[in-house]
């Protein structure tokens, strides 16, 4: 195998710190680079309330440890589909980084799956529901019914596959 000339790393963690409030970290480490950023939010509307972040290694120290001031800018937005814009828009400047932008992207696409895990934990306490999720057709509808949002945002929600995957299902 070749020896790579770049290599990058990324890493989401969300810890939930109460029943209304979660703490999502990003972090990203590459050869020039070590970012890392923190959002605390309310659930469920996904509001930003705090934003920090670090530039532990950047290519202009010290320089980048600048950028981190516009994280604060996030602070009452909503971490919705539109927050990669305005994730762009406050962080990735010219007063801010491209590169701590990526991290709070990365982190605002991660936030979705707190919706996820609090579904799946939901199911799996209701027998009935715990058997929707080891049936593909039924778990996807529990999904789009109890997540509207999540309808045409990726291939398995894609509303028009449901009478595809009905068909490809029915021939199992």
């Amino acid at each position: 195998m070749e020896e790579p000339v770049f290599q990058r790393h990324k890493e989401v963690r969300i810890a939930k710190l109460a029943d209304d409030r979660y703490r999502l970290d990003g972090e990203m480490r590459d050869d020039f680079h070590h970012i890392r950023a923190s959002l605390t939010i309310e659930y469920p509307s996904m509001t930003v309330l705090h934003a920090e972040g670090e530039m532990v290694k950047g290519t202009n120290p010290p320089f980048c440890a600048g950028a981190t001031q516009v994280l604060g800018s996030l602070v009452g937005e909503r971490i919705h589909r539109g927050f990669t814009k305005v994730a762009a828009d406050k962080v990735g400047n010219r007063y801010g980084c491209p590169h701590l932008m990526e991290v709070i992207t990365d982190i605002g696409r991660a936030a979705f799956q707190i919706h996820m895990a609090n579904l799946r934990n939901r199911a799996l306490e209701t027998p009935d529901l715990a058997k929707l999720l080891t049936q593909p057709i039924e778990k996807r509808k529990f999904a789009l019914g109890a997540m509207p949002q999540l309808a045409d945002s990726c291939w398995v929600f894609n509303t028009a596959n449901d009478d595809r995957f009905e068909r490809e299902l029915g021939r199992q």
